[in-house]
C-alpha cells in the first residue's frame, strides 16, 4: 500500500502539527519534525496513518452532527403562526401548540387565559385579526 504521506507537507497527529522528513515505505518508518517545538520522532507510517485518517473521520462526524442539529433546531421554523387555539389556554402543556409554558407563547397564554375567560372570545385568538 502506498503512503498517504509526502516528505516536506504537513500532517497533524493529536500531538500536534508535524512536518515529514523522511519516509522508509518499506520498513514502515518515517521521520516527522513537530513544528511547535522542532522534536523529531521517527514512528510507524501505518500508524501515523490510522491517526490521521482517525481525526479525518472525527471531523467529518463533527460537521454532521452540526447539520443534524442545526437541522433539528430549523425543523418548524417558518411556519406561520395560525393563531392561539382553544386547547392552548390549558393549564398544563399537553396538547398545546408548543412545548413549554415557560416560552412566550405560554407566558402569552397564561396571561390571556383570564381575559378570555371574562370576555369569551369566540374561536381563535389571532391578535385582532
Amino acid at each position: 500500500m502506498e503512503s498517504p504521506f509526502k516528505v516536506g507537507e504537513l500532517y497533524q497527529n493529536r500531538l500536534g502539527l508535524y512536518e515529514v522528513v523522511r519516509l522508509d515505505e518499506a520498513d514502515d518508518r518515517m521521520l516527522i519534525r513537530y513544528t511547535e517545538n522542532g522534536e523529531e520522532v521517527e514512528t510507524s507510517i501505518s500508524l501515523q496513518g490510522r491517526i490521521w485518517q482517525n481525526m479525518n473521520w472525527e471531523d467529518e462526524e463533527e460537521t454532521r452532527k452540526k447539520a443534524r442539529e442545526e437541522a433539528r433546531h430549523q425543523h418548524g421554523y417558518g411556519v406561520d403562526f395560525g393563531g392561539l387555539a382553544d386547547s392552548d389556554f390549558k393549564t398544563n402543556t399537553e396538547g398545546t401548540t408548543w412545548r413549554s409554558r415557560r416560552g412566550l407563547a405560554g407566558r402569552v397564554a397564561q396571561l390571556l387565559l383570564p381575559i378570555r375567560t371574562i370576555h369569551s372570545f369566540p374561536g381563535p385568538f389571532t391578535g385582532g385579526q
